[in-house]
């Protein structure tokens, strides 16, 4: 748990914010947002723990539907990064029925639930760039010591890999 809070503490820096999916089994609680009592004590911050397979309409809202998918959005604290989080709760469905739920997160509060899914998806697909160029292009293969060698070997393998990616949407398209 402290490893996870420790990396998101050094990923985040002015202006850069960390998105990321969180363990099913997650501890999430609500956000107290009600009067303070003005009784003697601490005052109270969490409104009971998230219950991800019945969220409460009171906090989470339904901010896309369609046929494959529903996400509801919220701020809550998560308990392993010791911090306010935007979450966005997933809910997958197949033939008209709840396949899988994830969780994403992202440490921006401003950020809009449907965005926080979105970004996390694209980011598969520069992970598919970088697996591609290992396999095909020779990325991990060169022998150059000097950092302007090394510069262009990785621009090269990685601009053919885009290039051929092209190349296959565009016949696959039919332009």
């Amino acid at each position: 748990m402290l490893s996870k809070r420790r990396f998101v503490d050094a990923a985040l820096c002015p202006g850069v914010h960390f998105i990321s999916r969180l363990r099913d089994d997650s501890v999430l609680m609500y956000k107290y947002y009600r009067e303070k009592t003005g009784q003697k004590g601490r005052p109270k911050q969490f409104d009971g723990k998230v219950d991800v397979n019945n969220l409460d309409t009171n906090y989470f809202f339904l901010i896309l539907f369609s046929k494959e998918i529903k996400i509801y959005s919220a701020v809550v604290c998560s308990r392993s990064l010791k911090r306010d989080i935007k979450l966005a709760v997933t809910v997958f469905f197949k033939d008209g029925k709840k396949v899988t739920r994830k969780l994403y997160f992202l440490t921006d509060l401003e950020q809009q639930g449907e965005k926080i899914v979105q970004y996390y998806r694209a980011r598969f697909q520069i992970e598919f760039l970088y697996r591609d160029a290992k396999q095909f292009t020779g990325l991990i293969t060169c022998q150059a010591r000097s950092k302007n060698q090394l510069d262009f070997h990785f621009n090269a393998a990685l601009t053919a890999v885009n290039l051929a990616k092209h190349d296959w949407l565009f016949t696959l398209i039919g332009f």
